[in-house]
C-alpha cells in the first residue's frame, strides 16, 4: 500500500524530545509511532486508550495528591487492606512473601 498522505503536527519541544527518547528505546520511528497509532485508532474504532474528563471529586482529588494534600500513608500493604476492612489470611501472606523472596533471590543471580 503506497504511503503518499502526510500530516503535520506541532508539540512543545520536551513532549517531542521525551517521546523519541522512548521510542528510540523501543526501536520505533516517530513515523512508525504515528502509523501504529493510526491503525489502532482504525481497529478500535476511537482511541486506543480512554480518555475521560475527571469528575469535580476526582479532580480534587488529583490535585490535593498533586499538591501533597491529605495524603494518607501506610507501612505495609497489611495495614492498608485493615484500613479498607479487608481481613487477609496470614498464611496465604506469609507465602506470597516467601514466593516473593524466591523469585528476587533468582533473579538477582541472573
Amino acid at each position: 500500500m503506497s504511503k503518499s498522505a502526510m500530516i503535520r503536527v506541532r508539540v512543545q519541544q520536551s513532549v517531542k524530545d521525551e517521546a523519541e527518547a522512548v521510542l528510540n528505546e523501543l526501536g520505533i520511528s516517530p513515523s512508525d509511532a504515528v502509523r501504529i497509532f493510526y491503525k489502532q485508532i482504525v481497529l478500535q474504532h476511537g482511541l486506543p486508550f480512554g480518555v475521560l474528563i475527571p469528575n469535580e471529586r476526582t479532580q480534587k482529588t488529583i490535585d490535593d495528591a498533586m499538591a501533597g494534600r491529605n495524603l494518607v500513608t501506610y507501612d505495609s500493604t497489611e495495614a492498608i487492606f485493615r484500613d479498607m476492612g479487608i481481613e487477609l489470611d496470614p498464611e496465604k501472606v506469609a507465602c506470597a512473601r516467601e514466593s516473593l523472596r524466591s523469585d528476587s533471590t533468582e533473579m538477582s543471580r541472573k
